[in-house]
Formats: structure tokens, C-alpha cells, sequence
């Protein structure tokens, strides 16, 4: 779906997988990315304040638009008809609907209710004190409700067809797989990076906030040319739902010299090397 509004610069990206809803809105200078439950709920959500990540999201939506319009000109040139087997349309476009408004026309009544930057961008906010507020008064809210939580969020984003492609997983033992299994092993894979800082927790000295784990630079390379060569349209939107919207860092190992024991008064005793974890850009998928 694309949109142009004549006050300002703004696009718009939806994408839909059996209930799992993506939604991206920018103002040109500004990004931000929804991803929503069955029930409407959101699930998890950034608001990006860099303007290379809006150009960025822009330059896509404009590259991706141009396939599929040049794709749509060479089927009715050619008067091919819509097939739903050619792989190679429905594995890029398969889940994705474009409307194209014309200059004067109204929005759709469907869109028009969310089509609002400010408030979008302001219950990604919301959602992200929620998951802070539950995290530093876990005693406070109590457990069972914080497990009953994580487990609303592991389950609700688990993507359709598989067991490991989401947050977290669903599967019994490492053996099960769900129906789409290329895929499925592909996050499996990297579900099992040795390499990795969860949610809310620190380590290599870094504490990570996001509702999510980040992993090493050098595993998510692996699950991304893991799911390029899988190269069908659920990869693709677990490709694009990770490295473009959720996942849109990794980090890196470098040794740093610290004090590694210190005295009753606080004066470092001995000094050594360790591990310190460094955030990098993901590549785009």
C-alpha cells in the first residue's frame, strides 16, 4: 500500500500473513514500525528518529513498487493472466497489497483511522514503557502474570507455518518443525547462536532493553544468506520482518581493558582484557 499526501512527505507500507500485520509510516524525516497480533493488538514496535532509516525505508518501497508495476505492465502487455503458481511475482509480492490514490482522492475508510503519524508514534511509546514498567516491578506485577505475558508474546509471534520463526519458539524439542521447514531451520539455527544478549538482560557489557534478543553480527549474516537461499515468500517476509523492522541490530565482540578486581576502598587491584559487545547495523534483507 503507498500513499502521497500533498502537506508533507508520507508513504506507507502494510503487510499482512494470516493475522500477522506489519505497518511502517513515515513523515520523510522519521519511521515508524508496528507490527500488530490477530486480535489487534500491538505486539512490538520502534519509532526510528535517524533520517537514513526513513530514506532508506523510502528508496525500498520505491524499488519495490517499480517490480511489481513493471511485473503488472509485462503480464497485460503480454495478456498473461494472474497466475497464482508464478512463483516469481507472489514470492516477492504475494502478501502485499498496493493502492494507488490519485491526487484529490479521499482516503479509504479502512485506512483513514490510522493513517495518524503523532498517534501511531505515540502508542509505540506506550508499549515500550509498558514492557519496561513490567520488567522493573516484575516482584510488583507478579510473576505468573510477567510468564503469562511472555508467553502471550512468544505465542502471537511466532509466524504462521513454523515453530522457530518468531519470538522465541513453540516447538516441543529441537527436532520439531512446523510445515514450511526450509525456513523453520533457518531460525532454528539461529535461535541456537551461542552469541547472544536477551531481552531486558546484560551481558558482554551491555545491557539490552529492546523487547528482544539481539545476536551476534556474524550469526544474523548467517540466518540472512540462510533464508536468501530458502527464496520463497515466507522466507522473504521473515526476512523483511527481522532485518528491516525488528532486528535492525547486531553487535560485535572487541576486547577492552578493565579493572577485573577491585579493593575494600573501590581502587582496582588488576587490570585484564574482556569481552565488551558493540552495537552494527544489520544489512537490509
Amino acid at each position: 500500500m503507498v500513499k502521497d499526501t500533498n502537506n508533507g512527505y508520507s508513504h506507507i507500507s502494510v503487510v499482512k500473513r494470516l493475522g500477522l500485520k506489519l505497518r511502517q509510516l513515515t513523515d520523510g524525516r522519521h519511521l515508524v514500525q508496528v507490527i500488530y497480533t490477530q486480535n489487534g493488538d500491538i505486539q512490538d514496535c520502534e519509532y526510528v528518529t535517524q533520517g537514513k532509516s526513513a530514506r532508506n525505508f523510502l528508496k525500498t518501497l520505491r524499488k519495490e513498487l517499480k517490480l511489481a508495476l513493471d511485473e503488472e505492465i509485462y503480464r497485460i502487455a503480454n495478456k498473461q493472466p494472474k497466475n497464482i503458481g508464478d512463483e516469481k511475482f507472489y514470492r516477492h509480492f504475494g502478501n502485499v497489497t498496493f493502492r494507488i490514490l490519485k491526487d484529490g482522492d479521499r482516503l479509504p475508510p479502512d485506512i483513514s483511522n490510522w493513517f495518524d503519524y503523532d498517534k501511531l508514534k505515540m502508542e509505540c511509546l506506550k508499549r515500550h514503557e509498558e514492557l519496561q514498567y513490567m520488567m522493573k516491578n516484575k516482584n510488583k506485577v507478579g510473576e505468573s502474570s510477567l510468564a503469562r505475558s511472555r508467553r502471550s508474546l512468544r505465542e502471537n509471534f511466532i509466524v504462521p507455518g513454523t515453530k522457530w520463526c518468531g519470538a522465541g519458539h513453540v516447538a516441543a524439542k529441537y527436532g520439531e518443525l512446523g510445515a514450511d521447514v526450509a525456513e523453520d531451520r533457518c531460525c532454528r539455527s539461529h535461535d541456537h547462536c551461542r552469541f547472544n544478549i536477551g531481552m531486558f538482560k546484560r551481558r558482554f557489557g551491555y545491557f539490552n532493553y529492546r523487547p528482544y534478543t539481539i545476536s551476534h553480527c556474524r550469526c544474523d549474516r548467517r540466518f540472512r544468506a540462510c533464508l536468501k537461499l530458502a527464496d520463497t515468500s515466507v522466507s522473504n517476509m521473515v526476512g523483511k520482518l527481522f532485518f528491516n523492522v525488528v532486528q535492525t541490530k547486531c553487535f560485535i565482540l572487541k576486547p577492552v581493558k578493565m579493572c577485573t578486581q577491585r579493593s575494600w576502598w573501590g581502587k582496582c587491584l588488576r587490570r585484564g582484557y574482556t569481552k565488551q559487545a558493540f552495537l552494527r547495523d544489520n544489512l537490509p534483507y
